[in-house]
């Protein structure tokens, strides 16, 4: 494949980012909003919160595979969108379908879930990162999402206040990158050569 080739595939690919980057959006939103739910409810029971973070992981998993399903359609990587996407609904599901979780088990499920969701998304990263805008951002959501697992399993005896506290930081965090990467994805398709090869404008270095 000659250097012509490949830019030409990865402008395809940041196009098809671009063109998609509603759905981080939504997803950056929802994360804050649920973050800022668990901060202002904190005395609410463990009941409450299970079901709020199972919607929060099942969503989040959902955007995930309708993105990996648009990447494939368009012939780019979306093998790792897939497997975050699949890990969030099965996860959403089961912490759904356990209504008499403990506050520990849930610490210990939750935390399992953000390091292999936050590996997953860093391997994506240095992996496709000649196709994916600013990959240092997807690295850092990585990153944030390990730290907070990490977190969640070597302070198993938290209780319910420092877990809704501890959950609530991480999604506001995790949300805000979201957008952010969201909002330069659409940047950076603002800039790319239209399909007759015209340049819409100087491409931004990220």
């Amino acid at each position: 494949m000659d250097t012509s080739e490949t830019m030409n595939g990865m402008q395809s690919a940041l196009r098809h980012l671009a063109d998609n980057w509603w759905l981080l959006l939504v997803q950056g939103v929802v994360s804050i909003i649920f973050g800022i739910l668990a901060l202002i409810w904190p005395g609410e029971t463990l009941a409450v919160l299970v079901v709020l973070f199972g919607w929060f992981v099942l969503f989040n998993g959902a955007i995930a595979i309708v993105s990996a399903i648009a990447a494939a359609t368009n012939h780019q990587q979306w093998g790792w969108r897939f497997a975050v996407g699949i890990l969030g609904v099965l996860a959403g599901l089961i912490i759904l379908r356990w209504p008499g979780i403990t506050a520990v088990t849930l610490l210990l499920f939750v935390g399992f879930w953000a390091i292999v969701v936050g590996l997953t998304q860093i391997i994506g990263a240095i992996a496709h990162h000649d196709e994916v805008p600013s990959p240092w951002l997807l690295a850092l959501e990585g990153a944030v999402a390990i730290l907070f697992g990490i977190a969640m399993i070597v302070w198993p005896a938290a209780g319910l206040l420092t877990l809704a506290l501890l959950i609530g930081i991480f999604a506001i965090i995790y949300g805000i990158i979201a957008c952010v990467i969201a909002f330069r994805v659409r940047s950076l398709g603002q800039h790319l050569p239209t399909q007759g090869g015209q340049q819409a404008g100087p491409t931004p270095a990220y």
